[in-house]
């Protein structure tokens, strides 16, 4: 039932995430950067639960400094 109600929960998430996608144009490029980068990471977080849901009850499932790093220097550079 926790598994059904984690993917539930991301389901939900990444339709309100592909909404929230459409206003990124908006918002200046200095700014969109390490907003897109957030997103990345949270998007990441969600993929990482949603493909093991129990994951949750053996260790904190956030991405490590070189990820968010690594994403932040990607976005950056691409358009």
């Amino acid at each position: 039932a926790f598994e059904a109600f984690q993917r539930a929960q991301i389901k939900q998430y990444k339709q309100w995430q592909k909404i929230a996608d459409k206003g990124f144009r908006f918002i200046p490029r200095r700014l969109r950067i390490p907003l897109r980068t957030a997103t990345d990471m949270y998007n990441w977080t969600a993929e990482t639960i949603e493909k093991a849901p129990l994951t949750v009850y053996g260790r904190k499932v956030k991405p490590t400094k070189k990820r968010v790093l690594t994403r932040a220097l990607k976005r950056s550079f691409s358009r």
